[in-house]
């Protein structure tokens, strides 16, 4: 992903909440909404904020407890953002 600030990020898909395990199809087929404040997956019903996937949130706290390939800065700034 580029911003329009020309900043990149890139995301292991299978760290996403609700695009993990989903067909290179269904993940390739991701909508842009509102004004690029999300990402949205119509046919895995998933929806992820762009400011969260820029922090290192990639989704619900259960989820990034749960997620081990996240790294020792994105659960500080989960646990930061999450207060």
């Amino acid at each position: 992903m580029t911003t329009s600030s020309g900043v990149q990020r890139s995301f292991d898909v299978d760290l996403l909440q609700g695009v993990a395990g989903g067909s290179d199809s269904a993940i390739a087929n991701v909508e842009i909404i509102g004004d690029g404040e999300a990402l949205h997956w119509p046919e895995l019903d998933a929806d992820l904020l762009v400011h969260s996937l820029m922090q290192g949130i990639y989704g619900t706290k259960k989820w990034m407890d749960s997620c081990g390939g996240r790294n020792e800065a994105d659960r500080q700034r989960f646990r930061a953002a999450t207060g």
